[in-house]
Parts: C-alpha cells; sequence; structure tokens
C-alpha cells in the first residue's frame, strides 16, 4: 500500500523501532495524548497520572528539590498501592 498511513496492527508492529524515534523527534514524546474509549478510560487515565506524576518527579530531581520531590513520590507510591489492591481483588473474583 502506497498510502503514507500505517494499515493494520502488524504494520505497527514492524514500524515501531523507526517511527518511534521520528515521532519523539516531532512532538517531543511518543506517547498518545488523544481520545479514549470510554470503557477504557480509567484505566488509561490512571496510567497517564502515574506518568506526569514520574515526569514532575525526575523533574524535581533534576532541580534538586527533593522536599517536593519527595512528596510526587509518596503519590505514586500511593497510587500504585492503590493498583496492586485493585489488581489482587479482581484476581479474587
Amino acid at each position: 500500500m502506497n498510502t503514507g498511513f500505517l494499515g493494520c496492527s502488524e504494520c505497527y508492529s514492524q514500524f515501531l523501532p523507526l517511527l518511534k524515534p521520528l515521532v519523539g523527534r516531532i512532538h517531543g514524546h511518543a506517547r498518545h495524548t488523544g481520545k479514549v474509549p470510554a470503557r477504557a478510560g480509567k484505566a488509561v487515565r490512571f496510567r497517564k497520572e502515574l506518568e506526569s506524576l514520574r515526569e514532575q518527579l525526575r523533574t524535581m530531581i533534576e532541580a534538586e528539590e527533593y522536599e517536593k520531590a519527595a512528596l510526587v513520590r509518596d503519590k505514586i507510591r500511593d497510587l500504585e498501592k492503590v493498583a496492586e489492591q485493585a489488581q489482587a481483588k479482581q484476581t479474587e473474583d
């Protein structure tokens, strides 16, 4: 196909190693920031929240704002603990 678009999941798998750095250079990152299906929204929002907090943590550590970084680190740990508990509960059901 010569459309300039990726066609199927196999295309994404095959071209990911080539496209990810390119997309990263163009957009500054290679993560999805668009719309998310409603049924997947909660999990995606949770992952985005964790990703955002981890980025804040890196920034604060680089700026040597260690007290603020510790607060963010604690938030990350709390969210990860909630995720583990939810996963354990889901496994039980």
